[in-house]
């Protein structure tokens, strides 16, 4: 008899979410709907109560450590999992997304590109965006996250996706979540070490954008791109620096 009531109960909360594409749903019931899926003979209602009251929202509930979910009362491994897989399926569909029909031809285009990729990111992550000739997006790659103010970046993985990508244009992005867009000098050193190595694998790296909270920095922009590809003509000759094969101001 209960579990006919949680069945009913489930139903009516799924058919609310479809008929409004799940638009003016509180957190609780958002949860509620999903937990359904993966706890489907349990009232799911005291589970997702007990999580918005630990993290205080439904992003916060995805973005949790499943270290950390488990320890909510009727979160298993399972739950958990499935949680922390939530976002990862984000990530891929909206990458998907944006990467549909996108064109980088200017530095606007490219902050207005990298802007999403970092839109609530609360720790440092770094990006390579991969550019065919017509200044198409063909691909986009996190290469690493990190903390609030640093994130390692292998420089040999960066080269080898553009590499692999076949696309003779590349633009790296990261973000500065907690200070100004201002690049550190182990950007500047790391932008000139992935431009030189890229060079040798005649791939031209066009920009490197930095996002801040409220402003943002393009290396294109600055004139340090001009200058480190000066410097690398004269360490590795001029004939190895490419010429970007696509149009980019």
């Amino acid at each position: 008899m209960e579990e006919n009531l949680h069945g009913g109960h489930r139903e009516r909360l799924r058919e609310l979410a479809f008929k409004n594409n799940f638009r003016n749903m509180e957190d609780h019931q958002l949860l509620e709907l999903l937990l359904s899926y993966v706890i489907p003979r349990k009232d799911t209602n005291p589970i997702a109560h007990r999580l918005i009251k630990r993290y205080g929202n439904f992003t916060a509930v995805l973005d949790a450590d499943k270290d950390d979910l488990v320890k909510v009362e009727g979160v298993g491994n399972t739950t958990a999992s499935f949680l922390v897989s939530l976002r990862h399926f984000f990530y891929a569909y909206n990458m998907g997304k944006l990467n549909e029909s996108s064109k980088i031809s200017n530095v606007r285009d490219a902050v207005a590109y990298t802007e999403k990729l970092f839109k609530g990111k609360t720790n440092e992550e770094f990006y390579i965006i991969c550019i065919d000739g017509n200044n198409n997006v063909k691909l986009c790659e996190n290469i690493s996250i990190g903390t609030s103010n640093k994130a390692n970046v292998d420089i040999k993985k960066v080269v080898e996706i553009a590499y692999k990508s076949k696309s003779p244009n590349v633009i790296i992005a990261h973000n500065h979540p907690n200070g100004v867009s201002r690049p550190s000098f182990a950007d500047d050193k790391l932008t000139k070490a992935i431009l030189t190595t890229m060079a040798l694998s005649n791939i031209s790296l066009l920009d490197h954008i930095i996002i801040a909270k409220s402003d943002f920095f393009s290396y294109r922009n600055s004139g340090l791109i001009s200058q480190y590809l000066e410097e690398a003509s004269s360490i590795i000759g001029e004939t190895f620096v490419m010429q970007p094969s696509c149009k980019y101001e």
